[in-house]
């Protein structure tokens, strides 16, 4: 084991002009110095803490390595995994000088030491976990994968080597996305693509490192090189004794383009109520935990938002769901039952903060039944317990009567420690007597922790080794993968071209089966034109005058017009009258008709209509014949002005019509 010492010389962690420089001290599990240097910038010493492996690292304050939470979590990251970080100056959450933490390891110091000594006593402050644990907060982990080693320009052998190393990392990218996927882990991917498989590919997973570690092991071989690096995003800090009490809460959330945040404590408690169009999941967790502990995410809408679910996933807490989306009535009555039940006046700005907040008073309801009765229990009982821990077991889906069992228990426990039964006076007659043998057990102790130690480090380096030869066994034949690859990439892309073929082929098909009705429909029209059963006749929409005037020449020769709706002017009927053209039309209301007959024009209404297009109508002879004399009749009926079209014209116009008929 081999602990590293620092402290700041000169420069300054917040000068671009005068960054820090460092002294620093290496040590030996023995406090025997194996390195040292009196300058060393950030640089060196984090390359210090790769070279010699260093398992714990000590500082008298951690900010002289950067200014701020985050830049400290980012200089982290860069250390090795199993690097410690402690500041040994601060005991039981307090700021202590350096001499009297020195004082606990038998040295004294008379005035201020320099700073390579400084360094050195730090490192044995370390050594003995004298201190505060500094750890990086991570909430995600990137999962690189890529080539061993770089290639240059060559020939056809280089060629071959670079595609498989490209089909290799392929491989290693679809086996981490199927372990990842059947954890129900949620990552994001970027990769590099290339010609026969990927160059790159970088996972960005939401998960500790640790976690990622069990499934995907590090591994660097002759082709391709997997790195699992921590992406801290703060740093927090770990009490050897016991870790700071922080509350349990319940996190209300509504996401979407500005994401609205609220969390309240289990006595009702509003924390924060905020919303904001930057707040990713990192942020969200990152505020929650600078107020306690998540013990529920909770949302107003059933079925919940996807980003919900991954938050609490992430959280690894239960999500909260209404059995119905909440109205905005109910919401507005939560909230007054808010004020007025802890009589505060809440300022919420947007319907985002409200409905995170109403989230949680809604999650809150639906347990307060069950939390009252635990903590109506606790009391009647006089128990000594945690009762904010009571309730989160509870939130997290415990009942009462297991919570109330394992209270009683830890009880017990708790008072059978301060509380022992009997005390033997004569015990502590011998205790002197005893010194002895507990330093020689305590030795001996020590003696099998190391040989545990450098078993287990044995153990570790088979293990390595191990999964080494399985992960090369699992990336060899490289080459025939690869033919296999572009093999199955060409009966795939035959396939396709096969499956679009017969798309074309059966989409020609049906426009030839479509295309031989339309002749079929054609040559029977035909047919009956010749054997004088139908007539084709002009169609307009309307009797606009632009309308009539565009057909002139045919309705001179059809006599007959076919108009789909019943529009007209003044111009338009005496315009038909210059024509002696006769309408017809689907349906005529009584009105029509009179101003036809007014006008002394016959008009023909109901007649069956076969729309041939646009711009022409197909008619039957007969049916026709038999409407125009009908309308003859009618006609005739009606008194008209002496500008009306006359029975011999009207005797003119059957005559005209039959001879174009036969």
């Amino acid at each position: 084991m081999l602990t590293l010492g620092l402290d700041i010389v000169k420069g300054n962690p917040l000068s671009r002009t005068s960054p820090p420089v460092y002294a620093v001290v290496i040590i030996d599990n023995n406090g025997k110095i194996v390195a040292e240097t009196p300058e060393a910038p950030l640089n060196t010493v984090i390359r210090l803490c790769w070279d010699y492996s260093i398992n714990r690292l000590g500082i008298d304050n951690i900010y002289e390595l950067a200014p701020t939470s985050r830049d400290i979590a980012r200089i982290l990251a860069l250390l090795p995994s199993h690097t410690e970080v402690y500041q040994v100056t601060i005991d039981n959450n307090t700021f202590v000088n350096l001499a009297t933490q020195a004082s606990k390891i038998g040295i004294t110091l008379t005035s201020k030491p320099r700073p390579l000594q400084t360094a050195y006593i730090c490192a044995l402050l370390a050594l003995n976990g004298i201190g505060m644990l500094i750890k990086g907060l991570e909430r995600k982990t990137r999962v690189i994968v890529s080539r061993a080693r770089s290639t240059g320009s060559g020939g056809s052998s280089t060629n071959r080597y670079v595609r498989g190393m490209r089909t290799a990392i392929l491989r290693a990218v679809r086996e981490i996305k199927t372990l990842l996927e059947k954890e129900k882990l949620d990552y994001d991917i970027v990769i590099r693509k290339s010609l026969g498989g990927l160059d790159s590919a970088i996972f960005t997973v939401y998960a500790d490192s640790q976690t990622i570690r069990k499934l995907i092991k590090p591994y660097k071989g002759s082709d391709i090189r997997v790195i699992v690096k921590p992406v801290y995003t703060d740093i927090i800090v770990i009490n050897n004794e016991n870790d700071i009490k922080k509350k349990p809460l319940i996190i209300g959330i509504d996401p979407g383009i500005e994401t609205g945040l609220a969390i309240i404590d289990l006595s009702l408690n509003v924390l924060t109520v905020e919303s904001s169009k930057g707040l990713d999941r990192l942020d969200i967790i990152n505020k929650i935990y600078q107020y306690g502990i998540p013990v529920l995410v909770a949302v107003d809408k059933n079925p919940p938002p996807e980003s919900a679910k991954k938050l609490a996933s992430m959280l690894g807490v239960q999500l909260y769901v209404p059995n119905e989306s909440l109205d905005t009535e109910t919401k507005e009555k939560l909230i007054e039952w808010l004020k007025k039940r802890k009589h505060v006046d809440i300022k919420i700005t947007t319907t985002h903060e409200r409905d995170a907040l109403v989230s949680t008073l809604k999650a809150y309801k639906a347990y307060e039944r069950k939390l009252v009765e635990l903590e109506k229990k606790l009391l009647e009982m006089d128990l000594d317990v945690d009762i904010d821990e009571m309730k989160s077991m509870l939130l997290k889906g415990q009942s009462v009567s297991h919570v109330l069992e394992y209270a009683i228990n830890k009880y017990l426990t708790n008072m059978m420690v301060k509380e022992p039964l009997y005390h033997d006076h004569e015990q502590d007659k011998s205790v002197e007597a005893c010194n002895d043998l507990v330093q020689g057990l305590e030795m001996k102790i020590y003696e099998l922790i190391k040989e545990n130690e450098m078993l287990r480090q044995r153990l570790r380096e088979i293990e390595n080794k191990m999964e080494n030869l399985v992960f090369e066994k699992r990336f060899n034949r490289v080459e025939q993968v690869y033919f296999e690859l572009m093999r199955d990439r060409e009966i795939a892309k035959l396939n396709e071209q096969i499956r679009q073929l017969q798309t074309i082929t059966e989409n020609l098909r049906n426009e030839v089966s479509k295309l031989s009705t339309e002749r079929n429909r054609y040559l029977e029209l035909l047919l009956a034109i010749v054997m004088k059963k139908v007539i084709i006749v002009p169609r307009i929409k309307s009797l606009a005058i632009h309308n009539i005037h565009s057909i002139k020449d045919f309705i001179a020769v059809s006599k007959i017009i076919v108009v789909d709706s019943d529009y007209l002017s003044y111009e338009s009927i005496n315009y038909l009258k210059r024509l002696r053209a006769i309408p017809v039309f689907d349906k005529c209301h009584q009105n029509l008709e009179q101003i036809f007959a007014t006008e002394g024009i016959p008009i023909i209404c109901g007649l069956g209509i076969n729309r041939l297009d646009d711009k022409l109508a197909i008619i039957d002879v007969n049916e026709l014949e038999e409407y125009l004399i009908n309308a003859i009749i009618k006609l005739k009926s009606v008194k008209r002005p002496s500008s009306s079209i006359t029975l011999e014209d009207l005797i003119k116009i059957i005559s005209e019509y039959r001879n174009n008929a036969h």
